[in-house]
């Protein structure tokens, strides 16, 4: 009884998908005029009149009448930028290329675009993580450990001239990567050294830490 159950159910799942007919895309349906198709593809834009909801997928109208509107859920109008699948026939040629659909079950999202969509971010992802870390090796030392945030180019440090004050060190080396205060005296922190300045602002000494 099991199998035969389980053979009624195969049957059944075979039935529908042929039913479905093939899976083609908005630039495939020209070279299925006339015939059962399953087609798939984002809805590029929706129009509602009178006469019912047209979602457009490429080239191809997906017609969805007023009299039968109100049995889809979610609304018709809710699918623009949606990847969908849509089971019909498609018009003969000599008429517009278009799919008229009856039944909210001919009308649906389609989770694989969906599955292959986030598949394809997530390589994006991994591939944009390796360049980071494929960049980040090529990083100095002190550049890594201490923190410092590097321009999109980088300009060689020109040597400072003697008696050089806080602000002509800050103008030229950028934003420290930690500051210290002792007694009257100021550090500024570059990477592995240390920049030491008076009260007054002038510069004592560079000593690595």
């Amino acid at each position: 009884m099991r199998r035969a159950a389980t053979l009624l159910s195969l049957l059944l799942v075979g039935t529908a998908l042929a039913a479905a007919g093939p899976r083609v895309t908005a630039k495939e349906a020209e070279r299925h005029r006339a015939q059962l198709v399953t087609l798939v593809g984002v809805v590029a834009s929706v129009q509602s009149s009178d006469d019912g909801v047209v979602l457009h997928v490429g080239d191809v109208s997906v017609l969805i009448p007023q009299s039968v509107r109100g049995r889809f859920k979610p609304d018709p109008m809710e699918l623009h930028q949606k990847a969908v699948a849509v089971t019909g026939f498609l018009t003969p040629p000599g008429r517009p290329l278009a799919i008229v659909v009856q039944r909210p079950e001919d009308l649906r999202r389609d989770t694989s675009a969906l599955v292959s969509e986030r598949d394809q971010l997530r390589a994006r992802l991994a591939k944009v993580e390796a360049e980071l870390d494929r960049v980040q090796g090529t990083y100095p030392a002190e550049v890594v450990e201490g923190g410092i945030t590097l321009g999109p180019v980088a300009r060689p440090l020109k040597p400072l001239p003697p008696y050089a004050t806080q602000g002509t060190v800050l103008a030229e080396r950028g934003v420290p990567t930690r500051v210290n205060w002792s007694y009257g005296k100021r550090e500024l922190m570059y990477g592995r050294e240390r920049w030491t300045f008076d009260e007054l602002g002038q510069l004592i000494s560079v000593q690595p830490e």
